[in-house]
């Protein structure tokens, strides 16, 4: 998992820097807490990101760091926004005590945690989606106004790869070659789905322009019932945004980002 995950961020690091000069992703490897406190207080992050493994003790969702569980951080500045890239650390519905919600008392205004175990590629591709998406904002503002917006745009865009992920039947068919030389994936997002994906039918509209592109290919029932069986889930219901969100005003970022620029 940390290869994976190490790979993710060198991938969003890369992805980043284009879109917005401003917007500074640090990587530091932390595997002690004390090693975590000391990054955080060095770096000063407005977002910390954790990718670690969540443990479940009892009715206990805890973070780990190195081979130890934690509820709390003990970090003398907490971050307004947390991350947590980790299995199950926001369980709802099971009684549990969970550190999404106690860094909430500790001062970080709002965490965004999983409910379940998850995938570490499918986590970290919803994870390099939004920090682009972050960095465009900051960038070039008018699209988003707080960081939920910036997350609910991630989710209701996300479909495309909730669908191809679904089997490896479906995973391998994304990469083959259509007709127009492109893969399947590469088609989908730069021509066909151009203006023709309704947000309350996001997953719906995205079906049927897959299929016609496996209708081109004479795959078209094969590829419809890969939809259907095993199907498939949308990965960002598995993920919970606690605290406000939507108070997390992305001008106030973009003001920090600026007053960081060299020169000022």
């Amino acid at each position: 998992m940390g290869r994976i995950s190490r790979e993710g961020w060198r991938i969003a690091s890369e992805n980043v820097a284009p879109e917005a000069a401003t917007l500074t992703v640090i990587q530091a490897e932390t595997l002690t807490l004390e090693a975590l406190q000391q990054s955080v207080a060095e770096h000063r992050p407005d977002i910390l990101v954790i990718s670690a493994h969540g443990k479940m003790v009892g009715n206990i969702a805890a973070l780990a760091i190195g081979d130890t569980p934690h509820l709390d951080l003990g970090l003398d500045r907490m971050p307004p926004v947390v991350i947590l890239s980790a299995c199950h650390v926001a369980p709802r519905g099971s009684g549990a005590v969970a550190i999404t919600d106690l860094l909430l008392r500790e001062g970080a205004l709002a965490v965004l945690g999983t409910q379940v175990p998850v995938e570490v590629t499918r986590n970290a591709v919803l994870m390099l989606r939004f920090l682009v998406y972050l960095a465009e904002e900051i960038a070039k503002p008018g699209q988003f106004a707080t960081i939920l917006d910036v997350w609910h745009h991630v989710q209701t865009s996300n479909a495309v790869s909730d669908i191809l992920d679904g089997s490896p039947s479906l995973r391998a068919w994304a990469t083959s070659t259509t007709i127009n030389g492109r893969s399947v994936i590469a088609e989908f997002m730069s021509s066909r789905a151009t203006g023709r994906l309704r947000l309350p039918h996001v997953y719906k509209d995205t079906e049927r322009v897959l299929g016609e592109i496996a209708d081109e290919q004479g795959q078209g029932d094969r590829v419809r019932n890969w939809f259907r069986r095993p199907g498939y889930v949308p990965e960002s219901l598995f993920y919970v945004f606690a605290g406000r969100p939507d108070r997390i005003y992305l001008s106030s970022l973009r003001q920090q980002a600026e007053q960081a620029r060299p020169g000022r």
